[in-house]
């Protein structure tokens, strides 16, 4: 007995997607591994479909801190705490927001990018500012030397 059920193809060699019970060709479907034929069972488009629906903008920041960072959804919350839910670096609370959802981004898990160490949560200013720092550390001292030349006029 076989764990998968039999797949039939139409004439034209096409599969039917259970969901928008249409026949369409393989290279519509999304490849996986295992499976009889090489794709999955649905569509592409009605996998993304089904995708979106169950995306929100805390699962998919959830699981990008997890696999990224090997931190919980408990241990993210705890350092968040620490640092009085603000930045570790300017203070300043999530300010970036979200084009399309009006939402608050998260702070950043910075880290040591050869040893992978964390360090804090950042927002995304600072923590792309110490990235730059981090690769180029002559380019703190271009910037310096550059707003020494340039003030920024007062308001």
């Amino acid at each position: 007995m076989s764990r998968y059920p039999i797949v039939k193809l139409d004439a034209q060699g096409r599969k039917k997607c259970p969901i928008c019970k249409q026949f369409k060709k393989l290279n519509e479907y999304p490849s996986q591994a295992g499976s009889r034929l090489g794709v999955h069972s649905y569509c592409s488009t009605c996998l993304n479909a089904y995708r979106r629906t169950r995306y929100t903008a805390e699962r998919g920041h959830r699981w990008n801190v997890q696999k990224n960072y090997h931190l919980t959804k408990e241990q993210y919350e705890a350092m968040l705490a620490s640092q009085g839910g603000v930045c570790a670096c300017c203070a300043k609370p999530k300010t970036i927001i979200y084009k399309r959802t009006g939402k608050a981004h998260q702070l950043s898990v910075d880290h040591n990018h050869e040893t992978n160490v964390v360090r804090g949560l950042l927002c995304r200013s600072c923590n792309l500012f110490v990235w730059h720092i981090e690769n180029d550390p002559k380019r703190l001292e271009a910037v310096l030397a550059y707003l020494a030349k340039h003030p920024p006029e007062a308001k």
